[in-house]
C-alpha cells in the first residue's frame, strides 16, 4: 500500500512524484491547482488527489509526506 502524500507538484515536486510513484509510495498529492488534476491522473494512475492539506493528512494509511512548494512558502 502506497504510503507517502506529496504536497505541492510543481517543476522540481513532478521529480518527487515520479520516483515515489515507482517506488509504489505514492499515495496522495495534495495541490490546490484542481485545473491539473486530469494530467497528473494520467501521469500518476491510482493516485488520491487533494486540493487542501488538511484534507490530504486524513488519507488512509499515510505515514510520511514530502512538502515540495515553492520557497517563499
Amino acid at each position: 500500500m502506497s504510503r507517502v502524500i506529496l504536497v505541492g507538484c510543481g517543476r522540481w515536486c513532478k521529480n518527487w512524484a515520479n520516483t515515489l510513484h515507482q517506488l509504489g509510495e505514492l499515495a496522495a498529492i495534495c495541490d490546490p491547482r484542481t485545473e491539473l488534476y486530469p494530467q497528473f491522473q494520467a501521469q500518476w494512475p491510482g493516485v488520491q488527489l487533494y486540493e487542501t492539506l488538511d484534507d490530504a493528512l486524513h488519507h488512509p494509511g499515510a505515514i510520511a509526506c514530502v512538502v515540495a512548494t515553492p520557497v517563499p512558502t
